[in-house]
Parts: structure tokens; C-alpha cells; sequence
């Protein structure tokens, strides 16, 4: 409400009239005047006391809202450290080791090596079945049952094997990840080195050693092809 609309509701009719003595000397006027400046200048710190009241308000929603961020971001950088710390104590390393991610990528690495060494496998084992040309061939004259053995041997031999090559060699970059994290590439050749090594070291498993190389090979096009390039920046 206004002062004028305040002014207006005064009962100037009750206002106390001044005396017979007085009368000369008083101005209605003026009084009327000075009650309109009295009722403005009130309305005026009413006004200027409810700006304030609000402001206090919001700055205490903005200090209360930046207190809380920054307790959630302290919150957050301290849960982080605190794993990291956990990761550096298990393994001496700067990430944070889990069984749930050495899980998985032990069987992503032990799934895609199974089917593709059972893959190779079935071939190989099918190509000595119909190899009816070599005289040494000792499954030329066995019977259908026999073959079909054969080839279920060979392609679970072969799987399992590509499996467990395929699948160590995932653990040791996981592994390498959590020690040092040397870089995607740096993590690819260090886990390559130890399971190339590991097959190289018996005679059975090195006729398998190009195959295996180009499961690496097609791991590391797939590192390359999903890196984001803000990561290099």
C-alpha cells in the first residue's frame, strides 16, 4: 500500500482540532503535509527492511547451495582417493583393483578365444578327415563315429586353448592397467610379450603362435578404432 492511499484512509474528521488559541497559529495543510512525509518515509524503510530480509534469504540459499556442492565434490574426490589408495595398497598401483572388472575381462577374452579357436579347430580337424590323398592319414579307413570323435576333440582342444590364451591375455593388460598404466598400446604389448611367451615356451602350442598373433592384432585395431580423441589431447 502506498502513502497516498494510506493518507486517504486517515480520519482527518478525528484528528485533534486545535483550540480557539491555536487556531490562528495552525495550519492543516502543513499537518497534513508532514503526516504524508511521516507515512512515505515509513513506507520507505518498510520497504528498504523487506529488500533486505530478502536478500538475506537468498544469499543464504546460494552460501547453503555452494556449501553443498562442495561438499559433495569433496565428497566424491575423497571416495576416489580413498579407492585409490585401496588399489595402491593391494597392488602397489595408482587404480583401484576389482574382481568384478578382472571378471569380466577374463571372460570377454576367454569367450572370444573360445569361438574363435573352436572355429580354427573344426577347420583343421575336418581338413585331416578328407585328407584321403596322405598314405599316413590313420583316419582314412575309420568309421564315421571315430571321425566325428576326432573332430569333436580337435575343436574342443583348440578352443580351450585359444580360450585361455585369449582370456590371459586380458587379464595381463587389466593387470598392467592397475600396476603402472602405461597407456592402452604400452598395456597391449606388455600382455602380448608374457602370453606369446607363455605359448612359445611349449612345442605343442607354438604351431598355434600366428593365430594367436592375430588375435592381438585384431584386439588392438579395436583399441584404436573405440579411442576417444579427446584423450590424446
Amino acid at each position: 500500500m502506498s502513502s497516498w492511499e494510506r493518507s486517504r484512509r486517515i480520519p482527518w474528521s478525528r484528528v485533534k482540532q486545535p483550540g480557539p488559541d491555536e487556531e490562528k497559529d495552525f495550519d492543516l495543510e502543513q499537518y497534513k503535509s508532514r503526516v504524508y512525509k511521516e507515512l512515505q518515509y515509513e513506507a520507505e524503510l518498510q520497504e528498504t527492511l523487506e529488500k533486505e530480509e530478502t536478500n538475506k534469504k537468498r544469499m543464504n540459499t546460494i552460501n547453503y547451495n555452494s556449501s553443498t556442492d562442495y561438499d559433495s565434490q569433496t565428497s566424491f574426490k575423497e571416495e576416489k582417493e580413498k579407492k585409490i589408495i585401496q588399489g595402491g595398497l593391494l597392488f602397489g598401483g595408482p587404480n583401484l583393483f576389482t574382481y568384478g572388472d578382472l571378471f569380466k575381462r577374463a571372460l570377454f577374452g576367454v569367450t572370444l578365444g573360445s569361438i574363435t579357436g573352436a572355429t580354427f579347430g573344426f577347420m583343421d580337424s575336418m581338413r585331416q578327415v578328407q585328407d584321403n590323398q596322405n598314405q599316413k592319414n590313420f583316419l582314412k579307413n575309420a568309421s564315421t563315429k571315430s571321425k566325428a570323435q576326432f573332430i569333436f576333440q580337435g575343436t574342443s582342444r583348440s578352443g580351450l586353448l585359444f580360450g585361455g590364451f585369449f582370456g590371459g591375455f586380458h587379464v595381463g593388460k587389466y593387470l598392467v592397467r592397475i600396476l603402472a598404466e602405461p597407456g592402452d598400446y604400452a598395456e597391449i604389448g606388455v600382455a602380448a610379450a608374457t602370453s606369446m611367451g607363455a605359448m612359445f615356451y611349449k612345442p605343442q602350442t607354438r604351431t598355434a603362435l600366428p593365430y594367436f598373433s592375430m588375435l592381438i592384432l585384431f584386439d588392438s585395431v579395436q583399441v584404436y578404432l573405440n579411442k576417444n580423441p579427446d584423450d590424446e589431447m
